[in-house]
């Protein structure tokens, strides 16, 4: 699913359903995030229709090109660990204005106890959907998974329907598990 080239030269009838992490972050769901004022998808979506970042622009209607999950899983980790250090180094600073910047003193481990506080004050509202962690465990709380649903894999322009999904959108209480 994830190379154009290889879905071209699949079975012309083909459909095929898969399971998908970031199916809040399909161009659909992004132009109607975008309608309804969501700065965190509109941003990316803007990103991802620009000439230049990826090997092919995405999600432009001169260019139907889908955007693909692993783009907005890797943003959400980037932006959520930029946050994190530039929140770190701010309060580096502060700490001790009159001393010279040093890099070194932005470490793993601090990059990943600040990713931590900041997710038990509020999460991280990602592109792929709200990202929080259970602190004791670390694992994804309420994560949106989702079934996605293309009718024919060689159509590389068409883009997937969910299905099926458990977990949140956008802040919304848990619904559980049911059909799209």
């Amino acid at each position: 699913m994830a190379n154009p080239s290889l879905r071209v030269s699949a079975p012309g009838n083909l459909p095929v359903t898969y399971v998908s992490k970031a199916a809040l972050a399909t161009c659909a769901r992004l132009r109607a995030a975008r309608d309804r004022r969501d700065d965190v998808r509109s941003s990316f979506l803007t990103w991802i229709q620009a000439d230049g970042l990826l090997d092919q622009p995405r999600c432009r209607d001169d260019a139907p090109v889908q955007v693909g999950e692993r783009v907005s899983l890797a943003y959400d980790a980037a932006t959520m660990m930029i946050r994190a250090v530039e929140a770190l180094a701010a309060r580096l600073r502060h700490a001790n204005p009159r001393q010279r910047w040093d890099p070194r003193a932005l470490n793993p481990l601090g990059v990943h106890v600040e990713v931590l506080r900041q997710n038990a004050e509020q999460g991280f509202p990602g592109v792929a959907g709200p990202i929080r962690f259970a602190p004791d465990s670390g694992e994804p709380v309420a994560k949106r998974i989702s079934l996605m649903r293309v009718v024919r894999v060689p159509d590389v322009a068409a883009e997937p329907v969910e299905v099926f999904h458990c977990g949140v959108a956008d802040g919304e209480p848990d619904p559980g598990c049911r059909p799209a």
